[in-house]
Parts: C-alpha cells; structure tokens; sequence
C-alpha cells in the first residue's frame, strides 16, 4: 500500500504508517493536491484509489453513530460536526436519511478557510490546517444541502481557546 500525505504529516502518524508497511509519498499542499496526486499515481500505477472520506465502508461505519445516538439514551437533540469530519457528517446525514429522527446536524469550519460554508472574504491561513481543502467534495457538499446543516464560521481565537482548554484539560488528568 501506498500512501499520499502531507510532508507535514506528525511523525508519530509517520512512523505508524511506516510500521505497518505503508510506503508514503510526502508532497507538499493541502487536501485537494493530496487527492489530485493520489488519483493520478494510482491510475499511473494501475493501482486503486481509495478515496480517504468517501468510502462506503467509512460511511456505512459512521451511520452505526448516528444510529446510537439516534436510539439509546440520551438521545442527542443535535449533533456538531467540525469540517474535519467529513465522513461523519455523510454518515451522519445518510443515517437520518434512511431513519428520520428528531435530530439536528450543526457544522463548524475555521472562518479563515472555510469549505462547504457559505463565504465572501478571502481564505488564508488557519491554526485549523488538518481542515484545509481547496476544492468541497460534491457528494458531501449535496448531503450537507440536503440535510440542512447549518454550517457556522469560527473565528481563529475561538479555535485557539478551545484547543488552550483541550489541552489544558487533558493534562489535568
């Protein structure tokens, strides 16, 4: 197996994947020239490309969430997904889809890069960079439409409080 990462990629995730057998190809920019690249080495290769969102087994596995926090106590009246979570939040929405429930999809994207958010101003850099991508994903940004999810913009020192506090609670014990 072959994978396309960031040449930012964490070194415990490097390592990781190195430990597993996974030969990485390191490049340089952000989501979509991850997903560029990827498509075109496999074709290249006469490899597969495994999309790292949109499969079918990711969705189907993140539909398993909306189910359990759809049906067993407490029932979540509304769910807020950050515009990382690609996968959950078309999970999520194909879950609701298939088994209404009085539950309510709330989005959250950096307001320095947003993607699937409505915006006007330009994007620039975010302390979020694990949210950049430079093109939405069609399939996901359809489901979001469909769904109704509200997507809210967040300021980069809300961003930066709420990871101080993260990790200020974590090392708390």
């Amino acid at each position: 197996m072959t994978g396309v990462v960031p040449n930012t990629i964490a070194r415990a995730k490097d390592e990781k994947l190195r430990a597993l057998g996974v030969e990485l190809i390191k490049i340089a920019g952000g989501g979509s020239d991850l997903l560029r690249y990827a498509t075109d080495f496999a074709k290249e290769r006469g490899g597969y490309f495994v999309h790292p969102t949109l499969t079918r087994s990711g969705t189907d596995g993140y539909q398993s969430i909306g189910s359990r926090g759809a049906t067993r106590p407490p029932r979540l009246p509304f769910a807020l997904v950050s515009g990382r979570r690609r996968r959950l939040a078309h999970g999520l929405l194909a879950y609701l889809r298939n088994n209404p429930a009085p539950v309510r999809l709330f989005g959250c994207e950096p307001f320095n890069y947003p993607k699937y958010a409505h915006f006007d101003h330009a994007r620039s850099t975010t302390i979020a960079d694990g949210l950049m991508l430079e093109t939405p994903h069609p399939q996901v940004q359809q489901s979001i439409a469909d769904g109704g999810v509200a997507i809210g913009l967040v300021a980069e020192a809300d961003i930066r409080t709420a990871l101080k506090d993260l990790f200020e609670n974590a090392s708390a014990g």
